[in-house]
């Protein structure tokens, strides 16, 4: 995948794999997503440019329109690689944060408490990475920690 973080063509037209792979997936998987983006495309004025087509033909060239194509492929492209970049350091911190969760007392959290803290120390982290790890997770399993009040107090 080109890491380039500029999306503005220089005339080549070139799919990597994983944007091919993310179209089928969409298609597969999202096709009611992409319809009302795309019903939302016509009522925020696309449907009034498609009604000019034969006045706007006029003003873009053959080049504009394989320009614009490559635009459009390239920024998702990008926007792949940044989703990818950004799933990979959600998951590089959820490792981290592993051996603090084995050492969690059970009894004292249910899963989704924990599930819940993990995911609220992540994304404290990515924010702030800075931050001990371990004591931002301490931190959200206190704020969700629900004690129990027929539990002995020691």
């Amino acid at each position: 995948m080109n890491n380039d973080n500029s999306y503005k063509s220089d005339g080549q037209f070139i799919l990597s794999f994983e944007l091919v792979q993310l179209l089928e997936w969409l298609i597969e998987h999202q096709p009611d997503e992409i319809k009302k983006l795309i019903h939302k495309a016509l009522s925020q004025g696309l449907h009034s440019n498609i009604r000019q087509a034969d006045d706007l033909l006029e003003v873009y060239s053959p080049e504009d329109m394989q320009n614009t194509v490559i635009d459009y492929f390239g920024l998702m492209e990008v926007l792949l690689l940044d989703a990818i970049n950004e799933r990979s350091n959600h998951n590089s911190i959820h490792t981290q944060l592993i051996p603090t969760v084995h050492h969690i007392d059970q009894s004292s959290y249910d899963d989704d408490a924990v599930f819940s803290s993990v995911e609220n120390a992540t994304t404290s982290l990515e924010k702030n990475s800075l931050q001990n790890p371990q004591a931002v997770l301490y931190k959200e399993l206190l704020k969700n920690w629900k004690p129990n009040k027929k539990a002995k107090v020691n």
